[in-house]
């Protein structure tokens, strides 16, 4: 097994990218992400240890097609690593099964008439045709045959554990690992699936940047939006009264420590404030917190800085419209379970797969994906609600004001956003529809 940085500016966070058979850094170099310093993981004929530094606050895995595997259990050597979001693309647990990877005769016929002719095809069918090719042929692995041989036989023998992954991306024309497999074996194992157009390799630049979260950039929009967000983030309002509802209908609201993550303008603080009794509160936030809100405040990012706190040592960690701006809503779900006292509350809001349907689809988990987690990791859930809520506005350039004044145009970076505005505004779109996900959970 083999590292190699793309891009290494010193981010306090790491993408790992564990590449598919025969590859190296080479097909990724063009790959950037600057909220994340970027490296790639290659060529499974061994698996030598490789070093990551500890400097990194937080590590992102994204495997593609057999590196699904060699992920897997790199995750499973590797606890200490502070991983979070964990996304499988176009590869499996099994890399030769002929129900959930690659049929066994096609990968025996692929090792048993290696050449370079027979590479040629295989790179082909993977980019989906000669055109598609064509891009990759400038940024074509330096492998030998020898070591893409060994590397098949070392891969058929590896065997999977299942470590905690988010999702599987699953491309609808992969001509390598049938997409019906992929689908087959992630539901076996309990994993949501989210399908797209596009072939055994994707548009990785596209992909990563859809589905990791540019947490500096949401810190800046939302610091940014903090003067005007109360005036118009009223559907975040009417969560935060119902989350705190919710709660107060099932607490006794004496609490020795608690931690609210992301308490933004205090919306919600107000709320659980105005009926509990919290010896020890402490705020955490990406942005600077309002400094005439109570308890302790730290600037942080939540889903690292939970690793820090001490196993079973609190009673409360509350959260309202702020979970789906982490990138493993599960890591975190996994982590409150270990921080939380018997009996510590989890209580929180997100946003669902349709919200803001009409201009993104969202890569949010959905409620039943939500309880699947919170069971898993030793919760009960109290009390839970999902709604739809559709916003009309004068008109596009409105829409795009309301974005903007609530913080929420966090995605993307600024080029991708401006092309998104173009195109809603050319469309007439003038509608936006919430989808609030509320749960009151407990630590058993």
């Amino acid at each position: 097994m083999r590292i190699e940085y793309v891009s290494s500016g010193h981010a306090p966070r790491l993408l790992l990218l564990f590449a598919g058979w025969g590859m190296d850094e080479k097909p990724f170099s063009a790959i950037s992400h600057h909220a994340y310093d970027f490296a790639v993981v290659f060529d499974y004929s061994s698996e030598d240890p490789i070093e990551i530094p500890d400097r990194y606050r937080e590590v992102v895995v994204v495997a593609w097609s057999f590196g699904v595997i060699a992920a897997d259990r790199f995750i499973r050597r590797h606890p200490e690593l502070p991983v979070t979001l964990r996304v499988a693309v176009n590869g499996t647990l099994h890399p030769v099964h002929d129900s959930y990877g690659i049929p066994e005769k096609i990968f025996r016929l692929t090792l048993e008439t290696l050449s370079e002719s027979s590479l040629l095809k295989f790179r082909r069918r993977m980019c989906g045709g000669t055109r598609a090719m064509a891009d990759l042929l400038p940024r074509l692995p330096q492998r030998t045959l020898e070591s893409l041989r060994d590397e098949l036989i070392a891969i058929e023998s590896m065997e999977a554990s299942h470590s905690g992954w988010d999702f599987a991306w699953v491309s609808e024309n992969d001509q390598i690992i049938p997409a019906a497999n992929q689908i087959a074996a992630w539901e076996k194992e309990g994993v949501a699936v989210r399908r797209a157009e596009g072939s055994h390799i994707p548009d990785f630049d596209t992909l990563l940047h859809s589905i990791i979260t540019d947490k500096p950039l949401v810190a800046e929009r939302f610091d940014s939006a903090a003067e005007t967000y109360e005036e118009n983030a009223t559907l975040q309002n009417d969560v935060a009264m119902r989350l705190s509802e919710m709660w107060r209908a099932n607490c006794e609201g004496v609490l020795d420590k608690a931690i609210e993550v992301g308490p933004g303008t205090g919306l919600f603080t107000r709320y659980y404030t105005g009926w509990t009794s919290i010896k020890e509160l402490e705020l955490w936030d990406l942005a600077p917190i309002p400094g005439n809100l109570p308890g302790i405040h730290r600037q942080c990012d939540a889903e690292t800085a939970i690793r820090e706190i001490r196993s079973e040592s609190v009673d409360a960690i509350m959260s309202a419209s702020a979970l789906q701006w982490f990138n493993s809503q599960r890591a975190f779900i996994r982590q409150c379970s270990r921080t939380l006292r018997k009996g510590g509350w989890f209580v929180f809001s997100t946003f669902g797969p349709e919200n803001f349907r009409e201009i993104r689809n969202a890569a949010y988990p959905s409620m039943p994906q939500l309880m699947q987690w919170l069971e898993e990791y030793g919760f009960d859930t109290i009390d839970k609600e999902e709604y739809l809520h559709t916003q009309k506005f004068a008109s596009p350039r409105e829409m795009l004001r309301h974005i903007k004044l609530t913080g929420v145009n966090a995605v993307g970076g600024t080029s991708e956003g401006v092309t998104s505005a173009r195109q809603l505004i050319s469309r007439g779109m003038d509608t936006l529809t919430y989808h609030p996900i509320i749960i009151v959970a407990r630590r058993r």
